[in-house]
């Protein structure tokens, strides 16, 4: 088993924190429409929250990660659901809030290094 050396690593976590602060407005917009109704958002919301979850995980990003394990669980809660309930579409935007914040701290600790 071979590892990355640390300055590959190093850049994979640049284009990581790059990549998904330029898709959190593809994110927000999905919110947006799975709360003006739009399903299909939902599934768009939960691929990309996946993706940020695991790439995130094996990257190091450990509370980024989490928010977006957040998002894809409010978001399948929310497909599965039969009955419109806010509480999920609510704690999903809550936490898409929290993933943007989280992505702007990895950031500035990676700029202030």
């Amino acid at each position: 088993m071979s590892f990355l050396p640390q300055q590959r690593l190093a850049q994979l976590r640049d284009i990581f924190l790059e990549r998904t602060t330029d898709e959190m407005s593809v994110l927000f917009d999905a919110v947006k429409l799975l709360q003006q109704g739009d399903e299909k958002a939902g599934e768009t919301i939960e691929r990309l929250a996946h993706r940020i979850r695991g790439t995130g995980g094996t990257l190091g990003f450990d509370l980024i990660s989490r928010c977006a394990h957040q998002i894809e669980s409010f978001a399948a809660q929310l497909r599965e659901q039969h009955n419109r309930d806010d509480w999920p579409l609510e704690q999903l935007a809550a936490s898409a809030r929290q993933l943007a914040a989280e992505l702007r701290a990895a950031a500035a600790i990676k700029n202030a290094s």
